[in-house]
C-alpha cells in the first residue's frame, strides 16, 4: 500500500466525520463559485474582520509584557511555576496568530462569495478589492496597558496569611494538569528560608505578579472590545443570505468561531486571577522569612561593666531563642500553602480550533475519504494480468473476477451510502447547533429582559426616593424661609419702634429747650431738662429691646441728679420761689425721689393718705385755695428790669 493510499473499507464499517477548522475548505469552495453571499452582508463582515487583524497584531506584541525568565522564588517549585505562568504569554501569542489565519480565510470566503452574488456589479467588485487587512499592528481602543497594578491586601482571617482565590477561579474547571510539587517546609534550613525570602524581595516578584494580573485582564478587555463589532454582525447572519450547497454548514461555521472569542476572554481573565493569588502568597512569604543570613538562635550574650553612680555589675547573660521551627511553620502557611493552588489552577486558554469540534473540516467530504484512491478487498490489481501469452482468464478466473467486480460495486455503493449518511449527520449536527444557538439566544434575551426590568425597578425606586428627599427638602426650606421672614418682620418692627421713639423724644427735647429758653429765669433749667429728656429717650429705646423694660426706671432715676443740680442753682436766683419751684419740679420729673404724699412733714393735704382702699379719684376735688392768685407777687418776687441793649457806635 502506497503512502497516499487509504485503508480499505471494511463492509459494514461506518466512516467517522473528520471535524476541524472548515475555513480553508470553505474558502476554496467559494473561490470555485460554489457559494454566493449577499454583497452588503459579505462586505460588512469582511471589512470588520479586516480591522480586527491589525488590532490583534498589536495584542500579539503586548504578550511580551507577561513573559520572563526571572523566577518568582529561588526554589525548584518557584522556578517551575514561573515557567508555567510565563509560558501562557507565549501560548496566547500563538493563539492570536491562529485567529488571524482563520479571520483571513473568512475574509477571502466572504469576498469571493460576495463577488459571485452579482458578477455584473463591477463597482461592488472594486469595493471588495479595497479590503486589505493590515500587515502591522494598529491602534487599540480604550486605555493603554497598565504599567503597575496594586498588590492584593492581606487576609483579614488571622488563620490565613493571604487572600484566597477568586470565586471565578475556584468555580472554573478547565485547568492544565500540574506535576509541580512544593518543597517540604519542615526540612528547610535557616539559610534556605532566608534565601527564599530574599529572592522574592530582590526579584520584586510580588509587584511583578500583580502587574501581570492587571495586564492579562487588560488584554482580555481588549479582546472583547476588538471583536465586539464583528461578533454583533455575525449574530444576524442567517442561511437565507447564502446560496449554494451546505449553506447551513457555512452559518454553523461562522457561529462556531464567534463562540470561541468569549471563551478566550474568560480564560484570560482567569489567568489574571491566578496571578493576583500568586502575588498575595508571595508577599506573605517574604514577610515571614528570616531577615538574617545566619540563625542567631542559641547564642548567649554576657554583659558586665559600670553603671550609674559607679555601680559595677557582672554575670548578666542572655540566650537568643531559636526561631527556626517558627519560620518553618510560617513557610508551611504561606509559600507551601499558596504555590500548589497557583500551580493546579492555571487555566487552559481557549483555542479557536476547539470551537469546530462538531463541524466537518470539509463540508463537501465529511469523512475525508478520496473515492478515486480508495481500495477494496478483492478490487482491481488482485487478479492475473492479461498478455499475449495469456489470452484470457479461465471460467473460474472469470467467475472470480465477476465476484471481485460485484464486491467492488457493493463497496462503492456502500461508500456512497456512507457519504450520504455522513452528509445527513452533518446537516443534523448543523441544525442541532443552530437550534442550540437559537435557544441560547432566547435565554439570553429573557435574561436581558429580566435584567432590564430589575434595572427599571431600581431606577423607579431611586426616583421615588429622590422625589421624597426633594419634597422633604422643600418643606424644610419653606419652614426655614417662614422663620427667617418672621425674624425679619420682628426686627423691622423693633427698628421702626426705636426710630419712632427717637424721633418723638428728639422733638420733645427740642420743644422743651425752646420753651425754657423763651421764659426768663428758666433758661438755666434747659441743660437739666435736656438730660432728663435724654434719659427718658434711652429708657423708651430700651423698652423696645428684649429685656429693656426693666431698665426704664433706672435710666430715668439716673437723669434726676443733673436736674436737682440745676434747681439748686435756680434757687440762688429766686430765693422766694425756690421752695415752690423745687416741689413742682420734683413732682413732674420722673425718677426723682420724694417723700410719700400724706406722710408727716410732706407737702400737700395731710388727709389724702387716709382714704379708704375703695375710694376712687373721681370723688376728689381740687382745693379752692390752689386756684387763688393771692400772694403771687410775693412768690415771684420783684420782676427784673429789662432794658433793650444799646450798641454804642
Amino acid at each position: 500500500m502506497g503512502g497516499n493510499e487509504q485503508p480499505p473499507v471494511v463492509p459494514g464499517q461506518q466512516l467517522p466525520i473528520k471535524t476541524g477548522n472548515p475555513w480553508p475548505a470553505l474558502k476554496t469552495a467559494a473561490a470555485e463559485g460554489k457559494f454566493k453571499f449577499e454583497q452588503e452582508v459579505a462586505y460588512n463582515l469582511a471589512n470588520a474582520a479586516s480591522l480586527i487583524i491589525g488590532q490583534i497584531r498589536t495584542l500579539q506584541n503586548q504578550t511580551t509584557m507577561v513573559t520572563t525568565t526571572v523566577p518568582f522564588a529561588d526554589m525548584p517549585s518557584g522556578i517551575a511555576l514561573t515557567k508555567k505562568l510565563s509560558g501562557k504569554g507565549d501560548e496566547l501569542k500563538e493563539l492570536l496568530g491562529k485567529h488571524i489565519g482563520i479571520l483571513q480565510d473568512m475574509i477571502d470566503t466572504f469576498i469571493a462569495a460576495g463577488k459571485k452574488f452579482d458578477a455584473k456589479e463591477r463597482e461592488n467588485e472594486a469595493m471588495f478589492d479595497a479590503i486589505k487587512p493590515s500587515k502591522i499592528g494598529t491602534a487599540l481602543p480604550g486605555a493603554p496597558m497598565p504599567i503597575a497594578t496594586e498588590k492584593p491586601p492581606y487576609s483579614k482571617d488571622p488563620k490565613v496569611h493571604f487572600q484566597p482565590p477568586s470565586e471565578n477561579l475556584k468555580n472554573s474547571k478547565g485547568f492544565e494538569p500540574s506535576t509541580i510539587m512544593v518543597e517540604s517546609a519542615g526540612s528547610q534550613s535557616w539559610e534556605a528560608l532566608y534565601t527564599l525570602g530574599e529572592s522574592i524581595k530582590n526579584y520584586t516578584t510580588v509587584q511583578r505578579a500583580a502587574n501581570w494580573s492587571g495586564r492579562w485582564k487588560w488584554m482580555a478587555e481588549m479582546v472583547q472590545q476588538v471583536f465586539s463589532d464583528f461578533l454583533n454582525r455575525i449574530d444576524s447572519v442567517t442561511a437565507d443570505q447564502w446560496e449554494g450547497p451546505s449553506k447551513e454548514m457555512m452559518v454553523a461555521a461562522i457561529k462556531a468561531y464567534a463562540a470561541s472569542v468569549p471563551a478566550l476572554q474568560q480564560s484570560m481573565n482567569l489567568i489574571g486571577d491566578n496571578l493576583m493569588l500568586t502575588s498575595g502568597w508571595l508577599d506573605s512569604t517574604q514577610l515571614f522569612m528570616p531577615t538574617t543570613p545566619h540563625n542567631p538562635g542559641q547564642q548567649t550574650y554576657s554583659m558586665s561593666g559600670s553603671g550609674y553612680g559607679g555601680y559595677y555589675y557582672s554575670g548578666f547573660s542572655y540566650t537568643v531563642p531559636d526561631q527556626l521551627q517558627q519560620h518553618r511553620e510560617w513557610m508551611a502557611k504561606t509559600y507551601a500553602a499558596g504555590l500548589p493552588q497557583s500551580a493546579s489552577q492555571v487555566p487552559l486558554l481557549a483555542h479557536p480550533d476547539a470551537s469546530f469540534k462538531d463541524i466537518p473540516a470539509d463540508p463537501f467530504n465529511p469523512t475525508g475519504q478520496d473515492p478515486t484512491k480508495q481500495t477494496y478487498p478483492g478490487g482491481p490489481g488482485s487478479g492475473p494480468t492479461l498478455s499475449a501469452t495469456n489470452p484470457g482468464p479461465s471460467a473460474a478466473d472469470t467467475r472470480k473476477a465477476q465476484e471481485r467486480a460485484e464486491a467492488q460495486r457493493k463497496a462503492q455503493e456502500k461508500f456512497e451510502r456512507e457519504q450520504r449518511e455522513a452528509v445527513r449527520r452533518q446537516q443534523e449536527a448543523a441544525e442541532k447547533y443552530q437550534r442550540e444557538q437559537q435557544e441560547a439566544g432566547r435565554q439570553q434575551q429573557q435574561e436581558s429582559a429580566a435584567y432590564q426590568r430589575q434595572q427599571q425597578e431600581a431606577a423607579r425606586k431611586q426616583q421615588e426616593e429622590a422625589a421624597q428627599r426633594q419634597q422633604q427638602q422643600a418643606v424644610e426650606q419653606a419652614a426655614q424661609q417662614t422663620q427667617q421672614a418672621a425674624q425679619q418682620a420682628a426686627q423691622e418692627a423693633m427698628s421702626a419702634g426705636q426710630q419712632a421713639a427717637q424721633e418723638a423724644m428728639a422733638a420733645a427735647q427740642q420743644a422743651a429747650q425752646q420753651a425754657m429758653a423763651g421764659v426768663p429765669g428758666l433758661a438755666g433749667l434747659a441743660p437739666g431738662a435736656a438730660s432728663a429728656l435724654e434719659a427718658a429717650k434711652n429708657a423708651a429705646l430700651s423698652a423696645g429691646k428684649p429685656g429693656g423694660l426693666g431698665g426704664a426706671g433706672a435710666g430715668a432715676g439716673a437723669g434726676a441728679a443733673p436736674v436737682a443740680k440745676e434747681l439748686s442753682q435756680t434757687a440762688k436766683l429766686f430765693p422766694r420761689a425756690a421752695a415752690a419751684t423745687a416741689a413742682s419740679a420734683a413732682g413732674r420729673m420722673p425718677g426723682l425721689a420724694s417723700p410719700m404724699a400724706g406722710m408727716p412733714g410732706s407737702p400737700g393735704a395731710a388727709g389724702a393718705a387716709g382714704r379708704g382702699a375703695g375710694d376712687s379719684n373721681q370723688n376728689h376735688k381740687r382745693a379752692a385755695f390752689l386756684d387763688s392768685t393771692e400772694h403771687m407777687e410775693e412768690a415771684l418776687g420783684d420782676a427784673p428790669q429789662v432794658v433793650r441793649p444799646v450798641v454804642e457806635r
